[in-house]
């Protein structure tokens, strides 16, 4: 659990949330989620906790809305519960005005709701940057691998230990996002795509390395494209994947600009401003 999640816990700690009887509902923010596997696992495991009635995750915004009894459960059972079964939770950031600001229905704010957009906006857009820049290290690398492969193969003495090198960081930092997902799945005795993709880039990726060095043992040809490619452009996927999302939360926060923000009430025969 990381620190930023314990504040969050703690701040939560003194504020109630939205009541629907005797119960809470609370929404945590999800990160970690590739597909909708993802989101079934997560809930599930959220439907395991004693005391939780109910979860329901969304994956286009990346949230588990809960209902659950405070007397049975915390949102730190919660929070740990999902990093149990793989992926990172975080309770969306206490403010103590939605306790007055929000409505009968238990809908926040507009306010409330339109800050909480920004924050997951800026979050989404410092995911991307962050993917786009892994994007461009592997279109660099894994060009020239396949360039080499398909017009200078064995042309050279060194060929196959330029393919190593220029492969392994495509291999081991851009995909590592896929190697982390198949660790944690493997973790829980589980599978997904992402095993599928590390099986495959490392398979080619090992082979390649012990024919670099151990010619001898499988012979001299080398995967180093096929290893590459299956990184980068699974990659691109994840990255055009983001941005759609990305633009996803940026037209729910136009949406929720156009909500009301006050509203006219007539009091002894005075028309009042109040904001809603």
């Amino acid at each position: 659990m990381t620190t930023q999640t314990k504040r969050l816990l703690e701040q939560n700690a003194g504020i109630s949330h939205t009541q629907i009887g005797v119960d809470s509902h609370t929404v945590l923010a999800l990160e970690g989620m590739t597909c909708a596997s993802c989101a079934m696992r997560i809930e599930k495991g959220l439907k395991k906790v004693p005391g939780v009635r109910d979860a329901s995750v969304n994956l286009a915004t990346e949230q588990a809305t809960v209902i659950y009894d405070p007397v049975q459960t915390s949102l730190e059972q919660m929070v740990q519960k999902v990093e149990a079964v793989g992926y990172k939770a975080m309770p969306q950031k206490p403010r103590r005005e939605d306790a007055t600001s929000t409505s009968a229905d238990g809908l926040s704010s507009p306010a409330s709701a339109t800050q909480q957009a920004d924050e997951q906006s800026k979050r989404k857009q410092a995911e991307i940057l962050y993917k786009r820049n892994l994007l461009i290290l592997g279109i660099v690398l894994t060009l020239p691998v396949v360039i080499l492969n398909m017009f200078f193969m064995n042309r050279f003495p060194g060929e196959n230990y330029l393919l190593l090198a220029l492969t392994t960081p495509v291999w081991a930092v851009v995909g590592w996002e896929f190697h982390r997902g198949a660790i944690k799945t493997l973790r829980h005795a589980s599978a997904n795509m992402d095993t599928l993709i590390s099986l495959g880039s490392t398979a080619a990726y090992v082979m390649s390395v012990v024919a670099t060095f151990l010619p001898s043992v499988i012979g001299a040809v080398t995967f180093y494209d096929t290893a590459a490619l299956i990184v980068t452009l699974i990659f691109l996927g994840k990255y055009l994947e983001a941005r759609a999302k990305g633009q996803t939360n940026e037209a729910i926060k136009k949406l929720i600009g156009l909500q009301a923000r006050t509203a006219h009430v007539l009091r002894a025969g005075q028309e009042v401003e109040l904001p809603i």
